[in-house]
């Protein structure tokens, strides 16, 4: 009966009174019951990071289907809940958690439920950023929406930030072609600069990473260009954030966006009358539809 009521009980976390440390006060039954709630979806991540990177449109369609199942909501609800339970003793224990680099065997040796939580909170953020962002934004319970601020703050954006620096150094392995495209990092101050010659002229673009990224949003500026209009700098400022805002891209997807953007625009294609991109972010089309009025 106790393993059953654990079962369905473990998603209903956002009711009733403070529980105590499961941590401290969980079996090894219960705990076994809650690492099988992460272990699969480690594995759907670890999918969907693979399958993106060499076909387009795979994250936008898991997203997809977990935000229709709810599966992140339920997910990040039990994370926080795990370190919820344990505050404030909890917060020194990830001082020393390195992100970029612990194993999941390490992790499922180690049988630490709050390092478990954390690692998937991480994995989570690294491949959904945006779902995560909707997640506290809308859903997370309003008591623990300061907790998971702070949480992500102290130990969890510096690392999400180093991961995407550490992509900018992939520029041209992958399936965009970053000719005449140059990133620098400021990782002090979590600034990223793009500059990219096209032609006979140079465009830059500036993306400022807040502490508390991806909570936060990313501030996104394009350069003064002579012979370029205010209106154009600000629509492929657009396509920059709503890529990072709503489609779960990376920095790195969000630059190279940006860059073929401007490349189609050369070529003379005109933007979506809608969104403004020349691009769909999600499948890299261009626009198909027709305005009903004007055509």
């Amino acid at each position: 009966n106790r393993q059953s009521n654990v079962e369905s009980n473990v998603w209903d976390l956002n009711e009733g009174e403070e529980e105590e440390s499961l941590e401290e006060n969980a079996t090894e039954k219960e705990k076994k019951i809650l690492f099988s709630c992460f272990l699969p979806w480690l594995l759907f991540l670890k999918h969907v990071e693979r399958a993106d990177a060499n076909e387009e449109g795979i994250k936008p369609s898991m997203s997809a289907y977990s935000s229709k199942f709810n599966l992140h909501h339920r997910i990040l609800d039990l994370c926080f809940h795990i370190f919820k339970t344990e505050e404030p003793k909890s917060r020194k224990k990830f001082e020393e958690f390195d992100f970029n680099n612990i194993s999941l065997m390490s992790v499922v040796e180690d049988s630490k439920l709050n390092r478990f939580a954390a690692l998937v909170y991480f994995r989570t953020i690294c491949v959904f950023p945006a779902l995560v962002r909707v997640w506290w934004i809308d859903f997370c319970p309003r008591k623990m929406q300061p907790w998971a601020e702070e949480f992500t703050k102290s130990y969890v954006s510096n690392a999400i930030i180093a991961k995407e620096l550490e992509r900018l150094n992939m520029i041209g392995l992958g399936r965009w072609n970053s000719e005449g495209l140059t990133i620098a990092s400021r990782e002090n101050v979590g600034e990223i600069v793009a500059t990219y010659l096209k032609e006979d002229s140079m465009l830059t673009i500036l993306l400022k990473l807040p502490l508390g990224y991806p909570l936060k949003q990313v501030e996104v500026q394009t350069g003064k260009q002579l012979g370029l209009s205010k209106l154009r700098r600000q629509r492929w400022a657009l396509q920059v954030k709503s890529l990072l805002s709503f489609n779960n891209g990376s920095v790195l997807d969000a630059i190279l966006l940006w860059k073929k953007n401007i490349d189609k625009e050369f070529e003379g294609k005109e933007p979506c009358f809608i969104c403004y991109c020349t691009l769909n972010p999600a499948d890299m089309t261009l626009p198909s539809q027709k305005c009903k009025t004007c055509s």
